[in-house]
């Protein structure tokens, strides 16, 4: 069965796109969500690179004045702590004022780095992967035999 990417998901949307907020503090979060998205996406499982686009497609990016100055009144920190919405809160207000929020990431993903950008499904992947020694020629223990003891 072949699998389509829905249009609104091929790339992040346009800044001119009508529907996202015009205002100074808005276009420059969306500036910034935009080149992680452009560099870091990649790295992403799609639901989070699909997740983003449906909070900048919803308005769910935008910031006040006020809120634009404290993350921790941000109307998705009102959720369950997601990949998605770190890389958002990141965007617009910069890894290093998210200090109270990284607990929050933390204990949601544990043994994730916060300033990664590598989403932790593809991170768990890697890791399971690598779960061996990294020898891949060498033998098991349990196959090794000892050597045969010296002739009488």
């Amino acid at each position: 069965m072949i699998s389509t990417t829905p249009a609104r998901y091929k790339k992040f949307p346009s800044l001119t796109n009508p529907v996202l907020s015009k205002t100074p503090e808005n276009q420059q979060a969306l500036r910034n969500l935009k080149k992680i998205y452009d560099d870091h996406s990649k790295d992403w499982d799609e639901g989070t690179r699909y997740t983003i686009i449906d909070y900048v497609l919803n308005g769910e990016t935008e910031v006040t004045e006020r809120i634009a100055r404290t993350p921790g009144r941000h109307r998705l920190l009102q959720r369950n702590m997601t990949f998605a919405i770190w890389i958002v809160l990141r965007a617009i207000y910069g890894l290093e004022r998210l200090g109270r929020i990284q607990y929050r990431f933390t204990e949601a993903f544990p043994g994730i780095d916060p300033a990664s950008l590598v989403s932790p499904v593809l991170a768990k992947t890697t890791q399971e992967e690598g779960d061996d020694d990294g020898d891949e020629d060498a033998p098991s223990p349990l196959s090794i035999c000892p050597p045969p003891p010296p002739p009488p």
